[in-house]
């Protein structure tokens, strides 16, 4: 009984705030459609139907800091202050102006938009915040010695070095006197007198050097510590997000982490971190209640930077200030779905060349859905997915050792890319980028001689790879040394990535490159790349050749992308004839070189 009796404070934040979260939801959606704090579908990303109001943020906020501000008043038990220190107390503030600074900037970006480089910037601003009141990861474990550099830059730690230093100088100089009154006795020459002192000296010098490069390690880590601190949180607010794509299923990601990271909180000790992330936890389920499919209400920009803030600040508090391997597993192992999610979305679009801020229809929910899961049946798998690395981690806190995360974490991992469900087309891309790589160190290439190929269908199923075939045909045509084409259609859940080259010994000053976005009807549908060298053809022709291509080849992938049917014959779109010039009036002298060029005929 008494056990039960202690936690029943976190049953009251729980219940309180997922209380007036509910009550606060139906009044803030009046007063976000009031002032135009809605999510509108644009057929492009947002396919939903109608506007929704993007406040599921502003009432998680509201509703966490009623409760536990009133609470905080009138009943200061233990638990909820838990004997707070001065240092404890600044973090929790530092962490309210964190949220409120993150929510604001969500706010507007919701209901302006901001750059997603900007918002990059006010991302790392509130981690620096966290930083500046005490969250941060201060020590580290290795090989079982523990390194405190917490205050490694503050005055305090060079006076301790030079109070060492002034202790090996007056050791040192009491050596000196015993040695000369030594020498005044006749018990000691002044040759070995000299050689003692050159001796003790260089022992001084040595000790001095000791505690220096001490000193500069322990800031170099601290240096470290802020570094990965700062990581740590805005990849854990960017994580959360990247995976708010599909209704309830950032809610249910969350409310899983955040109510697996009260339960490891309360069993470290750590009780007033366990009430925030218990009070948090009550605050989505609220939201849930209405995010759930089909939702009347989304996150926003606003409320998912804002989980992500307060879970990735709760595990530093929690459980990364000191940074021992089981500990700092465990946090990474509850937050794996989003983290995995957004590091793939990340590769995909560095291994594509593509902005790290495009849209595309590749995330973990997308895939799901297109391997015939409903909305809310891809919840629950994501959910499920979630659980057992959560699990894990619960099991690597209690055990002291990171195995049981490690397994939650590879069991998820190898299910996924093995059943070819997620991150299948991004292990292809990566797989294919480190073989060019070892390949341009291994092969001395002879210009022209070999051509390699590679597509990776990364979303969809529309036959892209016979338009392929048709601009690789022209590179072999043109001598080409290398041609990419990157297709995202979001609109249409399509995504193709590929790459042809030829290889070649050109130096760098006898190359030339050009790069040709494809659009239609205001819509961009991607890029094409092509790498040649110079040649006898003169420039004009290479550009008319660009010309040409780009004329052809938009309407052609325009035509497929709208094709009902994935069987459409791309051969009547697109073909090389051999026998009709690229251009109807290229003069015959202008037209020396022997390759035939690429004709689209429609």
């Amino acid at each position: 009984m008494p056990i039960i009796y202690e936690y029943i404070p976190f049953l009251i934040l729980f219940f309180s705030t997922f209380v007036v979260v509910l009550g606060l939801i139906p009044i803030l959606s009046k007063v976000a459609r009031k002032y135009g704090l809605v999510d509108n579908p644009d057929q492009h990303r947002k396919l939903h139907k109608n506007a929704i109001p993007l406040i599921g943020g502003i009432s998680i906020f509201y509703g966490v800091i009623l409760v536990y501000g009133i609470l905080l008043l009138f009943f200061p038990t233990r638990i909820l202050l838990e004997d707070t220190s001065p240092s404890d107390a600044l973090q929790f503030i530092g962490l309210l102006v964190a949220s409120i600074l993150i929510l604001v900037v969500g706010v507007i970006d919701d209901r302006f938009g901001i750059r997603g480089r900007q918002k990059l910037c006010f991302q790392i601003l509130a981690a620096l915040i966290l930083v500046g009141s005490g969250t941060w990861i201060s020590s580290v474990e290795l090989f079982g010695a523990k390194l405190d550099y917490q205050d490694s830059w503050s005055q305090a730690a060079t006076q301790r070095v030079g109070k060492k230093f002034d202790e090996i100088d007056s050791e040192h100089a009491s050596q000196d006197q015993q040695i000369a009154a030594r020498v005044a006795g006749g018990d000691l020459s002044e040759d070995l007198a000299n050689a003692q002192k050159s001796r003790i000296k260089a022992k001084a010098r040595e000790l001095k050097s000791t505690y220096s490069s001490q000193l500069m390690f322990n800031r170099i880590l601290a240096i470290a510590g802020v570094v990965f601190t700062v990581l740590w949180i805005v990849g854990a607010i960017n994580a959360v997000n990247l995976i708010d794509g599909a209704d309830g299923l950032a809610g249910t990601t969350c409310l899983i982490v955040s109510s697996v990271l009260a339960i490891m909180a309360v069993y470290t000790g750590d009780l007033s971190e366990a009430g925030v992330a218990i009070s948090l936890a009550g605050g989505i389920l609220g939201f849930l209640i209405f995010n759930f499919p089909p939702a009347k209400i989304f996150l926003g920009d606003a409320g998912s930077m804002l989980i992500g803030l307060v879970l990735a600040a709760l595990a530093v508090q929690s459980f990364l200030k000191e940074a021992i391997l089981y500990v700092c597993i465990a946090p990474l192992a509850m937050m794996f779905i989003p983290i995995f999610d957004s590091a793939t979305a990340f590769i995909r679009r560095l291994a594509t060349g593509r902005s790290i801020y495009a849209t595309d229809r590749g995330h973990l929910h997308h895939m799901l859905m297109r391997h015939g899961l409903t909305n809310r049946g891809m919840v629950f798998f994501v959910g499920g997915l979630t659980t057992v690395t959560a699990v894990g981690a619960v099991l690597t806190v209690i055990n002291k050792t990171p195995t049981f995360s490690i397994i939650g974490v590879c069991t998820v991992v190898v299910f996924l890319i093995s059943a070819k469900v997620f991150a299948f087309a991004e292990f292809r891309l990566v797989c294919n980028r480190l073989y060019r790589f070892l390949r341009s160190f291994l092969v001395s290439g002879k210009s022209g001689k070999t051509a390699h190929s590679s597509t990776v269908q990364l979303q969809g199923s529309k036959e892209w790879h016979k338009l392929w075939e048709g601009l690789t045909d022209f590179g072999e045509r043109h001598r080409c040394h290398r041609i990419k084409l990157d297709l995202n259609l979001p609109w249409l859940h399509e995504s193709f990535h590929a790459d042809w080259s030829l290889d070649s010994s050109a130096e760098k000053d006898e190359v030339w490159k050009t790069r040709l976005p494809l659009a239609a009807k205001g819509r961009v549908y991607g890029r094409i790349d092509i790498t040649g060298g110079l040649s006898e053809e003169p420039t004009h022709m290479i550009l008319l050749w660009m010309s040409d291509l780009l004329e052809t080849l938009e309407p052609a992938i325009e035509r497929l992308a709208e094709a009902k049917e994935d069987t459409v014959e791309i051969q009547q779109m697109l073909f090389i004839s051999e026998q009709e010039p690229l251009h109807k009036t290229i003069p015959a002298e202008a037209n020396e070189a022997e390759s035939t060029p690429l004709n689209f005929t429609k």
